[in-house]
């Protein structure tokens, strides 16, 4: 074979060389792409992550939570009002089989002055009000009202405004006793079919007692914030439960409940029926306040904090 055959068997390997190469180079993204769309049926793509662009469903809640207007006749606080409703609806239920028993309630009278204070003491002696000037207060006067006199009182044109000095539920913080009151004088009807949740801290003396209204409250449908036996003991002498208000004056009644505050309200579905009851981690604060101190604003916010 002389040296240009071996030249031109040369060329067409080289040749050939580079037409191999460049189908290479050509088909191996295809070929690459062709593997990974033949994954095994066995592993497939992870589809429980949301996409940037997907939004999450909202939660489905079956009613509106109740917005709770509290309105308040002239001359008197919330309480004062709903006292004064409630005995109105009661004397008319009672109707001709007699007089419904009015609620005696203790209250502080604002006056303008010595005129006007000087007025509403004779008014009130006429009506046999028992009442005494505060010494502190130059105008106002205390009295113990009949319920069914409220309206008549603030009638009166010396009368200027007053307001409950101690709430029908002592126990009972302020707002809790607003809200109870305007349910008992029947101004909160969807509690009765729709009952709406406080979150509430409840304070009470005695580890029987502590057993017997926790399960009063379970047994009442109300819904525990720890069902964990360390943790909610880990809270002695305080409670926390989502309570709903038609269950307040009853709480209130309980042996042993000395204070009960409320953390929010309404509380929103979500919070009251989880499907685990919260777990305090094994180095969580233990809240466990004297009887007598004054309990703090917000526990189960301190406690959420702490165990973060």
């Amino acid at each position: 074979m002389n040296h240009y055959s071996i030249a031109n068997i040369t060329a067409i390997l080289a040749i050939g060389l580079l037409l191999t190469a460049i189908l290479i180079v050509a088909c191996g993204p295809a070929a690459q792409t062709g593997q990974e769309n033949t994954r095994p049926a066995e592993n497939p793509a992870p589809t429980d992550t949301l996409a940037a662009t997907d939004t999450p469903t909202p939660f489905p809640w079956p009613t509106p939570l109740p917005t709770i207007a509290f309105t308040k006749r002239t001359g008197m606080d919330i309480q004062l009002t709903a006292a004064s409703i409630e005995h109105e609806s009661r004397q008319a239920e009672a109707g001709v089989s007699g007089q419904a028993e009015p609620e005696l309630i203790e209250v502080q009278i604002f006056l303008a002055g010595d005129q006007e204070r000087d007025d509403i003491a004779a008014f009130l002696t006429q009506h046999g009000v028992e009442h005494s000037r505060l010494p502190y207060k130059k105008f106002d006067l205390y009295a113990t009202v009949p319920a069914s006199f409220l309206a008549t009182l603030a009638a009166h044109p010396s009368f200027g405004a007053m307001q409950r000095t101690i709430p029908r539920y002592p126990n009972l913080h302020k707002g809790l006793n607003n809200l109870a009151a305007w349910y008992e004088a029947g101004l909160l009807p969807e509690e009765d079919t729709n009952p709406t949740y406080a979150s509430l801290l409840i304070w009470i003396e005695g580890d029987e007692n502590y057993d017997n209204v926790r399960q009063f409250l379970k047994d009442n449908g109300a819904v525990m914030g720890y069902e964990d036996a360390d943790a909610d003991a880990g809270w002695k002498p305080i409670l926390a439960a989502f309570v709903p208000v038609p269950l307040f004056s009853a709480l209130a009644a309980q042996p042993g409940v000395q204070t009960v505050r409320t953390d929010w309200y309404p509380v929103s579905k979500e919070n009251r029926f989880t499907a685990e009851p919260i777990k305090a981690a094994p180095d969580r604060p233990v809240l466990t306040p004297a009887p007598s101190a004054t309990p703090p604003i917000s526990a189960i916010h301190q406690m959420r904090e702490a165990v973060q």
